[in-house]
């Protein structure tokens, strides 16, 4: 691999790992008792306001039980309310309430800074080329998740 591909495959992951631990960093100076994973759903939960649990394990990509876990946890800590949706009385939804709205807050403040700070010297042809390789990326990424898994092969031992 020539060294500016080696570089391309290499920065994200070190950037993604950063990003972890800087924002475990924060929640460990916060007074909130949550988890990374936690901050991420009442995120997903404040994007869409009377999210159920299936939605949820959409946006997500992880099981029911996962998804109703996480959810009750964070109601029993008081980040998020269970009621029924105006658009179908039958239907439960879940928003973010009280504290959960300054953690969200924070959250995306962080992020917000992280993009600028990135983003600060760049050309509008930067900006635009930087977008297009991360939408051409997550194109990408959305395929391999949606491609059908392949059988595995079996390795025949010689007689």
């Amino acid at each position: 691999m020539s060294d500016d591909l080696a570089q391309l495959n290499e920065g994200p992951i070190r950037v993604y790992e950063k990003i972890g631990r800087v924002e475990q960093k924060m929640k460990d100076r916060s007074r909130w008792n949550l988890t990374i994973h936690e901050i991420h759903v009442l995120e997903k939960i404040y994007e869409n306001p009377a999210t159920s649990v299936g939605e949820l394990e959409q946006r997500l990509g992880v099981t029911t039980a996962t998804a109703t876990v996480c959810v009750q946890k964070l109601q029993r800590k008081g980040f998020v309310q269970k009621d029924r949706c105006d658009r179908d009385l039958r239907a439960v939804g879940h928003y973010v309430i009280g504290e959960g709205l300054k953690v969200v807050w924070l959250h995306r403040l962080f992020h917000r800074r992280m993009v600028k700070r990135m983003t600060k010297e760049f050309s509008e042809q930067e900006r635009e080329a930087l977008l297009s390789g991360l939408l051409q990326l997550d194109g990408h990424l959305i395929q391999v998740l949606d491609a059908p898994a392949s059988p595995r092969r079996r390795e025949r031992k010689a007689p």
